[in-house]
């Protein structure tokens, strides 16, 4: 029987459709998650329901175009070399089940697609961070019951052939014209880098590109010979200039700051015996500790064009000035690119509790930061400045504090979401108990220089939301919550520092009220020190005369205001 070119055709497109469906299949769906950035978007804020239906479409139609276009590709280069085909393709479905699960996390618990930055937030998480992080999850029995009601989903959709067959079959007649017939459109608008992110190893590819390019540039600045520093003034004199950074500490879980609660009494006392400066609006400039780090030490802040580590550090500074610097800390070692590790290559004295892998699952407290810090006084010079890196209120709470500090219990518990539960409360008590054990610390270290020409100052990296106003807690992501940004930043002056410095003193003391966020802070730290730089600025100081508190303050990329908290920029 003669067979006609229009009917070989029609054979040949029906037997690509029939082999090729659960490849086109399966990566739409593992495409989906992509398509959530809408709902993600401050943009969605601003448009109705209608829009975002339209916006929902238009995803779905980029989605199914890359997808079919990419295989009709895979498929005309590599029709002669099945194994070869199968093998490219098995890559690109696993590479789409890595990017789902992923996304299924941190929009589940972060509201926001897995991206270059939350991979390096990955990279330079710690093996107990996470364990406990892990912990977390297993805990967590709504995210499991989704995740497991998902595999099941996918396992009746892998039975279900004639129904893929059927779905795949509609997509691929609703784009084969717009692939065939419009390839300058397709060029143009479906083959961006914007709408490639629809495929998910594209997506990978991307993010891993990303990360290595900075690398490799971070690399290089570690291994060039330092820069030279210019310092425009050295007035240094202070004998003990302490920096204690905390971890995941929110200023509203402090009775320090009004909390209901007593977690910190020692600087309640503190206070009221005077010279314990208790700044009332500061914020952190995002909810990651790694993006805080890049921009506390360092002249790198929020606008910054260049990469965190391309700008001059506080530790490089003061070396050139003359003083003695430490980095101590209770948090494991990284050895990927670390903003600590940076710091801490420009320090005379380097201390760590932890080392890279805890594989006993020790619990370190923060109190096991103290024997380094009396070491490092023994070996202490004229002029010294030591970081002190806390644990602090770093989730698991529970292995934050010693038994001895576990003093708040749910039934302690006032406030709270509506609709929390009975372990929520129980979390929010470990919470607590992790601030009041944190309080004897800050108060230990502040002991240890009660007799010295001495000033102390502590903040948060970034705080903790524990439950207070919405379900969940911990941080990260782009969440909207005001506990997560909040920190406490308190300035404690020795006796003998009063009297020598009464003119910085009062600065201090009349400057507790002004907003104020820690991406400043290298310039702070130089005023308080008397050096400066060309880079330095006065405006900057929240100490200074001159200090500007116009400033408007974008934190995780939301607009800042006391009285409303967090908004989306407009």
């Amino acid at each position: 029987m003669h067979t006609t070119p229009h009917h070989c055709f029609v054979s040949s497109v029906l037997d690509w459709t029939e082999r090729e469906s659960p490849f086109i299949f399966w990566m739409f769906m593992l495409g989906l998650t992509y398509i959530s950035r809408i709902m993600v978007n401050p943009i969605v804020a601003l448009v109705d329901s209608e829009q975002i239906f339209r916006l929902i479409i238009d995803g779905i139609r980029i989605l199914r175009v890359v997808i079919i276009s990419v295989d009709l590709v895979l498929y005309v280069l590599l029709w002669n070399f099945r194994w070869i085909h199968s093998a490219v393709k098995a890559v690109i479905i696993g590479a789409g089940i890595i990017m789902i699960a992923a996304d299924m996390v941190t929009l589940y618990y972060w509201r926001s697609l897995f991206d270059a930055q939350m991979l390096d937030i990955l990279l330079v998480t710690t093996f107990n961070e996470g364990f406990e992080f892990a912990e977390t999850f297993i805990a967590d029995w709504v995210f499991i019951l989704f995740m497991a009601g998902a595999v099941v989903v996918i396992l009746i959709m892998y039975r279900l052939r004639k129904a893929v067959l059927l779905f795949t079959a509609i997509m691929i007649v609703t784009t084969f014209q717009e692939v065939i017939m419009f390839p300058a459109i397709f060029k143009e608008f479906y083959l961006t880098s914007h709408n490639a992110n629809y495929l998910s190893i594209y997506r990978m590819a991307s993010m891993i590109q990303t990360v290595r390019a900075e690398w490799h540039e971070y690399r290089a600045i570690l291994d060039r010979k330092p820069k030279e520093i210019t310092l425009t003034r050295n007035d240094s004199s202070i004998p003990y200039t302490v920096f204690i950074l905390g971890e995941a500490t929110t200023r509203n879980h402090m009775s320090l700051y009004g909390y209901n609660l007593p977690t910190t009494p020692n600087l309640v006392r503190r206070k009221q015996e005077g010279g314990l400066h208790v700044f009332t609006d500061v914020v952190a400039p995002h909810s990651y500790t790694i993006i805080v780090l890049q921009k506390l030490f360092n002249f790198y802040r929020y606008g910054g064009t260049e990469k965190w580590f391309t700008y001059t550090n506080i530790f490089s500074i003061l070396k050139a000035a003359g003083v003695h610097t430490a980095w101590l800390s209770n948090q494991e070692r990284n050895v990927y690119y670390y903003p600590g590790t940076v710091y801490e290559s420009a320090c005379d004295y380097v201390g760590y509790v932890e080392t890279i892998f805890n594989w006993k699952r020790k619990k370190t407290y923060d109190g096991e930061l103290l024997p380094l810090l009396d070491d490092f006084l023994k070996k202490s010079a004229e002029k010294n400045f030591c970081v002190i890196q806390l644990m602090g209120g770093h989730s698991d709470y529970s292995r934050r504090h010693p038994p001895e500090y576990a003093k708040f219990t749910a039934s302690d518990m006032t406030g709270g979401y509506e609709g929390i539960t009975d372990r929520q409360q129980q979390i929010r008590a470990e919470y607590d108990n992790a601030m009041l054990y944190n309080d004897f610390i800050v108060d230990e270290i502040i002991r240890r220089f009660e007799g010295k020409n001495a000033v102390v100052i502590y903040i948060s990296d970034h705080g903790d939301e524990v439950f207070d106003s919405v379900d969940f807690m911990t941080h990260g992501g782009e969440k909207p919550y005001r506990n997560i940004i909040e920190i406490p930043f308190v300035i404690w002056t020795s006796p003998k520092f009063r009297q020598a410095y009464p003119e910085l003193e009062a600065r201090i003391a009349s400057s507790v009220n002004r907003p104020y966020m820690t991406d400043d802070m290298i310039h702070t730290l130089l005023d308080i020190t008397g050096i400066e730089t060309p880079e330095y600025d006065p405006a900057k100081s929240v100490i200074n005369p001159k200090f500007d508190s116009s400033r408007i303050r974008i934190s995780s990329g939301k607009l800042y205001d006391k009285e409303t908290g967090l908004h989306e920029i407009q």
